[in-house]
């Protein structure tokens, strides 16, 4: 490498991974996304990647939610152009900062979780003539879950960034939900009433709404560098509201590791890495040493994930059984999946 790169200021030996990511960061150009595995200590290697940035650039770091925000404040290098928070945070700024833009037109945001619920008990009638037809002949007809499963749909159509019924069908067919009346109809119609009534907004919205195809708001405040925690469970939407925060040179580092994806319910998918290798200039980077096992564990992991390693004073370990299926008594283990 042409420039070395001064570790002095960490609290720890880099590893070679860890040192290639922070090397990145301070000499390189354009934007990483870094493959890490279990236990690699993703979130303690981009923070560190916080200090190898120039003090004069603006930086945003983007974690997954409220609790883990609060946490990271604590734990961030202090500095004065560092802003931590949620991506859904990041949208309701822009969205309240779009709403005083116009001073002949200003107005105020309210937060209502069932925004999409309220209006579709009120105007369902109004929406769909099959659904009146249903309620009138068929008995078995339930409005109320009806419902449900159109909010369901509408929430990934959201995540999506869909725009027609063609897109929408095929968002039901991957996530298995099944499409009865004329749901389709109804969630264009709910997509065309949300653009329109922003004085009002949920959580969905804080995300969809000021996307480029939604109503296309530019962000007052964009960023020099954006570092992203958890980057395998971000959905279409999610990863549109961040890059439209980066300024016209921006960077951003996305960490995360795709076998840990567990927020498939919200649109994110196994080609969440893949979409955000295809944006220009971006490289890709492993974080490869699991701090969290011995050597026994992850020999046997590699049977599933062929990159992950173990530190060098990782401890052997062995496999040692306590007790056998028969001894296992009611209450002992959780179902989990």
């Amino acid at each position: 490498m042409l420039n070395e790169l001064d570790v002095n200021i960490l609290d720890f030996p880099p590893s070679e991974f860890q040192y290639d990511i922070f090397h990145f960061t301070k000499y390189g150009e354009g934007n990483a996304v870094v493959i890490a595995t279990a236990g690699s200590g993703k979130t303690t290697t981009i923070l560190s990647a916080i200090k190898f940035v120039d003090e004069s650039l603006k930086c945003l770091f983007v974690a997954f939610n409220k609790a883990i925000v609060n946490e990271l404040k604590e734990r961030a290098p202090k500095r004065n152009k560092l802003l931590i928070t949620t991506l859904h945070s990041l949208g309701y700024s822009i969205l309240i900062a779009y709403s005083k833009s116009n001073k002949n037109n200003t107005f105020n945001i309210s937060f209502d979780e069932y925004k999409y619920v309220n209006y579709l008990r009120k105007n369902i009638h109004i929406l769909s003539n099959e659904v009146e037809d249903a309620l009138r002949k068929d008995k078995k007809f339930k409005l109320k879950n009806f419902i449900d499963e159109i909010i369901i749909l509408y929430n990934l159509t959201r995540c999506y960034i869909a725009e027609d019924k063609e897109e929408i069908e095929k968002i039901a067919e991957k996530h298995g939900i099944l499409i009865s009346y004329d749901m389709v109809d109804i969630i264009l119609k709910l997509m065309n009433w949300g653009k329109e009534n922003i004085k009002t907004i949920d959580f969905g919205d804080m995300i969809w709404l000021p996307n480029k195809k939604v109503l296309n708001i530019t962000p007052v405040n964009k960023y020099d560098f954006i570092f992203l925690d958890e980057a395998q469970d971000l959905n279409r939407a999610q990863i549109d509201l961040f890059l439209m925060c980066l300024s016209d040179k921006g960077r951003f580092c996305a960490v995360g590791d795709n076998n840990q994806l567990i927020y498939g319910f919200t649109g994110n998918d196994e080609e969440t890495f893949e979409r955000l290798k295809s944006i220009p200039n971006t490289k890709i980077l492993p974080l490869s040493i699991s701090y969290r096992c011995c050597k026994a564990v992850v020999k046997e992991a590699q049977r599933i994930v062929p990159s992950i390693r173990s530190t060098e004073n990782a401890i052997e370990g062995k496999e040692k059984r306590d007790v056998s299926i028969s001894e296992i008594q009611e209450g002992d283990m959780d179902l989990c999946r």
